[in-house]
């Protein structure tokens, strides 16, 4: 059933791609342990999200002899197919899946319509999937199975908490996406779901929870579309916590650990929005200190799009000053429309500014 595609790779480019990834896994993963594995994963769920626009179902079963099943609903035929047609590392920005199969064992992709197996996909043949079918409209489940390396992964403690907590976050960046995970690797085998509609605000509603003691003075929930870009952002803002402030954004699925013109453009934001609140209702005040608008500030920030532009040597660090020019002025707007009627409150939070 499965064919050679005209556009696939020689046996011998083939063969240098597998132990390329092979010989250097960790420049693919970041490294060779539990996150590195979780990071691989991961892709491989963004990728095919990005390609189905819309939210997925994805079920992940952790076997025993670490064996791991992972079965991925309602996903477009027509988008499996080109997927798979479009395979040549070096032109295809579909890196999840590809690396998977050199780096795990018996690695197979089945496509899978009206619970009959339609193709698959091995990933240590020159074989690639095309499915012969008019697939114009049609949707199909894919089912990934694969066994860990332990000569590549020979690090990695398979730590189902660490999981859990990273497919709990990739649901929270991923508004509607389902995730269920089952450990059947114990005595006693259960399940976790992961599920959230309003997507980042709950995962703020759970950071802030947690705070013991924190009363902000004004919360602000974002959600909007700027050109190509989309954000959401949730920020509270509090002068009397215990606590330091944080900031942490996304760029799609990818944590910004330096930060950068997301995190730059929500505090700017805030800066030209006290400004403007200032002059409309005529206050005499020194100049705001920035640095106090940070140290309150606790917000989680996400935009989605394509062609970031990444810096530093981590390239953690997002670098698009339309980025952050767009962020400041959506939040100096919705700051605005927060406070502009409570003058005293104006008064109290620009006093502990200045």
């Amino acid at each position: 059933m499965t064919e050679i595609s005209e556009n696939s790779f020689t046996d011998v480019e083939f063969t240098q791609w597998y132990e390329s990834i092979r010989k250097r896994p960790a420049m693919y993963l970041s490294n060779t342990k539990i996150d590195g594995f979780a990071n691989m994963l991961v892709e491989v769920f963004a990728e095919l999200l990005y390609l189905n626009k819309r939210p997925i179902d994805i079920v992940i079963h952790l076997e025993k002899n670490d064996n791991i099943a992972i079965l991925i609903n309602e996903i477009d035929v027509e988008i499996i197919s080109k997927k798979f047609e479009n395979i040549l590392p070096l032109n295809t920005p579909y890196f999840g899946l590809l690396i998977l199969f050199p780096l795990n064992n018996e690695a197979k992709v089945y496509v899978k319509k009206d619970k009959n197996k339609l193709d698959v996909f091995e990933g240590n043949e020159n074989t690639i999937l095309k499915t012969s079918t008019d697939n114009e409209g049609q949707r199909a489940d894919i089912l990934i199975e694969f066994s860990i390396n332990r000569t590549i992964f020979k690090d990695m403690t398979l730590d189902f908490d660490y999981f859990c907590d990273r497919f709990q976050e990739f649901a929270y960046l991923n508004s509607n996406t389902k995730i269920s995970v089952f450990n059947n690797a114990v005595e006693d085998p259960f399940k976790v779901v992961y599920q959230y509609e309003k997507g980042i605000f709950r995962k703020f509603n759970t950071t802030i929870a947690k705070l013991k003691y924190f009363n902000p003075e004004f919360r602000i929930d974002i959600c909007n579309k700027v050109n190509e870009f989309e954000y959401q952002i949730s920020l509270a803002y509090c002068r009397t916590s215990p606590y330091s402030g944080s900031v942490k954004t996304y760029a799609n699925n990818d944590e910004l650990l330096n930060g950068g013109s997301l995190a730059d453009g929500i505090v700017d934001g805030l800066y030209m929005g006290f400004n403007e609140l200032i002059k409309t209702h005529k206050l005499k005040t020194p100049k705001l200190n920035k640095k106090k608008i940070r140290s309150g500030l606790f917000a989680l920030g996400q935009v989605k799009g394509d062609d970031f532009i990444f810096y530093g040597s981590m390239k953690w660090k997002l670098g698009m000053p339309n980025i952050k020019e767009d962020v400041a002025k959506i939040v100096c707007l919705n700051l605005i429309s927060e406070l502009n009627n409570d003058t005293n409150r104006i008064i109290g939070i620009i006093d502990y500014l200045c």
